[in-house]
């Protein structure tokens, strides 16, 4: 349960929630759910890298999970957000191909594609993207994104697109 309200109060405060997200793991260390809970905090405000680390043990502790394709677009995300950009794709790919319906993924290849330089392939992404969501590529990073730093690299990849 302190995985859940850590999470819970890490939407909606500007209080450093870090401490409770570490007590849940130190409690419930085999906790697939906890890692991705914490990944998903730590891809929100900022550190990618930490992040990347509970997704890969989220996927180790249960590699036949139900939430597969949630763990490998949020790998994706955090390699993305490091700049690993076609390591990002190739994530990307694999949760699109099992779950196909989650606008993220389409958001996500559109930007990283960018960043590689494939405009087609960014631009191919970009026209799933209305099947999915009626949000725009703009308003799907915003989204997606707390830290500054990654919603800028986004917004670059956004801006690649629009002016190819």
């Amino acid at each position: 349960m302190l995985i859940r309200a850590a999470s819970v109060l890490s939407q909606d405060s500007d209080e450093d929630v870090t401490n409770l997200f570490k007590r849940a793991l130190a409690l419930n260390p085999a906790s697939s759910i906890a890692h991705i809970t914490a990944a998903n905090y730590e891809l929100s405000f900022g550190d990618p890298r930490r992040g990347q680390d509970h997704i890969e043990t989220s996927m180790r502790l249960d590699p036949l999970s139900p939430i597969r394709a949630t763990q490998v677009g949020m790998l994706g995300g955090a390699l993305f957000a490091q700049g690993l950009f076609a390591e990002a794709v190739e994530a990307m790919k694999e949760s699109g191909h099992l779950n196909p319906a989650v606008p993220q993924v389409y958001a996500g290849l559109a930007v990283a594609y960018a960043h590689l330089g494939d405009l087609a392939a960014a631009r191919a992404a970009a026209a799933e993207l209305p099947r999915h969501t009626a949000l725009s590529l703009r308003e799907m990073g915003e989204i997606m994104w707390r830290a500054p730093a990654q919603l800028a690299l986004f917004m670059e990849g956004v801006a690649m697109i629009e002016s190819a």
